[in-house]
């Protein structure tokens, strides 16, 4: 597999441009079933939102092999291509006729992980909750334990109703990319439980689980949807 790493040089232009001819690589090198993953080292802390959004839309995220954004660059680069290794591992299973499907689910719901995280959370949700912390004489690294429970609750249902639509418009009846010989895994469902386990918006826990059905869900004749998403 082939592991796309995003830095916005600015050799190739705007960020926005290098972010678009980043995700058109990683596109090109899926296609036909071949594995890719992303690394985007560009910000500290946070996915690209400009590299994040044209993922979505092409290749999609189902057809990466790995995709992280999160943190240091060391990490973000060290997350994709772990990732994108057992990534590889699963369709070589694939080829020899094992079964998959638990740890198909996993990668797929890994996937969904960090694009919840580090796409929707970080990038988004979390600079306006810093902020507001701010404005009230808080700490966004000390959360005071009087608005603790507030934050926390607030935190939650955001990823989660974000990561609903990001789910619904992007992943959900997308076929995992697992190489041309692997089973159809088809996404059909998921469940969250977001965790905030410090008294600091630094970091979440957005436990995701997946659901896979067996076969690709049935051509309707209708036109693609217009997706119109803001993390």
């Amino acid at each position: 597999g082939h592991l796309v790493v995003f830095a916005g040089d600015a050799v190739q232009g705007a960020p926005a441009d290098a972010a678009r001819q980043a995700a058109a690589l990683a596109a090109s090198l899926t296609r036909g079933g071949g594995a890719a993953g992303v690394a985007d080292v560009r910000l500290v802390n946070r996915a690209d939102q400009a590299l994040a959004g044209f993922l979505l839309e092409e290749p999609g995220p189902a057809a990466l092999s790995s995709y992280a954004g999160w943190n240091t660059a060391g990490n973000a680069f060290g997350t994709a291509a772990a990732h994108l290794l057992m990534a590889g591992i699963l369709r070589l299973d694939a080829e020899r006729g094992a079964d998959i499907r638990a740890r198909a689910a996993a990668h797929a719901a890994f996937l969904l992980q960090r694009f919840a995280d580090d796409y929707l959370y970080m990038a988004a949700i979390r600079p306006p909750l810093e902020t507001e912390l701010r404005v009230r004489g808080a700490s966004p690294f000390n959360i005071p334990g009087n608005l603790y429970p507030e934050i926390r609750a607030r935190l939650a249902k955001d990823v989660e109703t974000r990561t609903r639509t990001l789910f619904a418009q992007y992943f959900e009846s997308a076929s995992l990319n697992l190489g041309p010989d692997a089973p159809a895994f088809v996404l059909s469902g998921f469940s969250m439980n977001t965790l905030v386990p410090w008294f600091r918006l630094f970091e979440i826990d957005p436990a995701v689980s997946v659901t896979l059905s067996s076969a690709p869900g049935p051509d309707t004749g209708l036109p693609p949807r217009v997706r119109v998403f803001a993390p």
